[in-house]
């Protein structure tokens, strides 16, 4: 039984997933399975998968599309058998080859820290590097930040699977923009409460930074749920009541530049 079980989910991504895929088993560490579930994909992410001989990949097709990413991220933990479970997105890839070793070997030097994640890094289309995410990295200070954003980069975390077996797993949310999707801010704050948190200081991630423009619903939707995630949380966690004033007036402050792009861009089609 592999130490560690790598869950990647994916969905007509073919060419951005070999990217992904390549740099798992770059990894200087060995003792894994990658687990990689298809969401029902129609372009040619199956033959993509296919072009690996790695014995360590297993691939799993939905029968069917499930519209978001919450029912193909439940298959991934149900076929998982590692003590630890490591995500990886489709549209990212790891950066560090060492990152896995470093992860795995932090969680058992530390017994009592359930959660461990990297920063990130934005790239553009030529590959240069074009953002820098930093997050808190110990405990403590991630604990005074963590009602106010996700201090976690999904693609970059290692949790233990008693861990998030024990908190539940994942919750599902209907959203017009991303349909049924895993909800991994609220599962973040859920381990929280059972162990530690951490994140290691190297850049372990890459993400395809793209542009996108998020209509004022869907903005204001973000900030709705942001809100609901956090009120369950203000008993275990500091600063609610800061965090939730300084999430409405972000949200109100980008109203106006959201009808401007909205405008501007209906300008733009029409001519």
């Amino acid at each position: 039984m592999p130490e560690t079980s790598v869950i990647i989910v994916t969905y007509n991504r073919s060419e951005e997933l070999k990217k992904c895929i390549k740099s798992v088993l770059a990894q200087s560490y060995l003792d894994y399975e990658l687990i990689i579930v298809d969401d029902c994909s129609t372009d040619s992410t199956e033959d993509a998968v296919k072009e690996f001989t790695d014995k360590r990949i297993q691939y799993v097709k939905g029968a069917k599309n499930s519209s978001g990413s919450f029912v193909p991220r439940q298959v991934g933990q149900k076929v998982s058998s590692g003590k630890y479970i490591a995500v990886l997105d489709d549209d990212d890839f790891w950066l560090e080859k060492d990152k896995l070793k470093l992860q795995v070997e932090y969680l058992e030097k530390h017994p009592k820290c359930v959660l461990v994640g990297t920063n990130a890094v934005g790239i553009d289309s030529n590959g240069k590097v074009v953002l820098h995410v930093n997050y808190p990295h110990d405990d403590s200070e991630i604990r005074d930040r963590m009602l106010f954003r996700n201090l976690f980069y999904h693609s970059s975390v290692v949790y233990r699977r008693d861990a998030y077996l024990s908190c539940g797993g994942y919750q599902v949310l209907q959203n017009g923009h991303y349909g049924s999707y895993a909800n991994e801010y609220d599962l973040w704050l859920r381990m929280g409460l059972v162990g530690g948190l951490a994140n290691l200081p190297i850049y372990g991630v890459g993400h395809l930074s793209i542009v996108r423009m998020l209509s004022l619903k869907t903005r204001m939707s973000f900030m709705v749920q942001h809100l609901k995630d956090i009120k369950g949380y203000k008993s275990y966690y500091h600063h609610y009541y800061k965090a939730f004033i300084i999430s409405v007036v972000f949200a109100l402050l980008e109203i106006p530049v959201l009808v401007k792009m909205k405008r501007f861009m209906q300008r733009k089609l029409i001519r």
